[in-house]
């Protein structure tokens, strides 16, 4: 009879601690990785270093935001050895507001501001 009222009660508390771990998990996540391509590295604070050339890593965050009414993008310096590519949010609860996208002699890095 112990038994029997004790199970309900122990699978509760399991069910509670795989859910806690399970948010403790996906909080840590950072979000910025999910909108960038797959092979971006955080090297900082809110700047990561992406492993693409500054196109292919253009194309692919455009195609990761595709059909969202509330991003606007455009270049905004386009020269040899240096081109600057930005992206605006323009949800007032998003995470980010504004994302750049630097490409200097062959590297190419993304910039994520508040």
């Amino acid at each position: 009879m112990f038994i029997d009222r004790g199970f309900p009660l122990c699978y509760k508390k399991c069910v509670f601690a795989v859910l806690l771990l399970l948010t403790v998990s996906l909080a840590g996540r950072d979000y910025n990785l999910v909108i960038l391509p797959q092979q971006a590295v955080k090297v900082g604070d809110k700047q990561y270093q992406l492993m693409k050339s500054f196109d292919t890593s253009i194309k692919q965050i455009k195609r990761k935001m595709y059909g969202r009414p509330d991003i606007r993008s455009d270049i905004l310096i386009n020269e040899d050895s240096y081109r600057v590519y930005a992206f605006y949010n323009l949800s007032p609860s998003a995470k980010w507001h504004r994302m750049y996208i630097i490409g200097r002699d062959g590297k190419v890095w993304a910039r994520i501001f508040k």
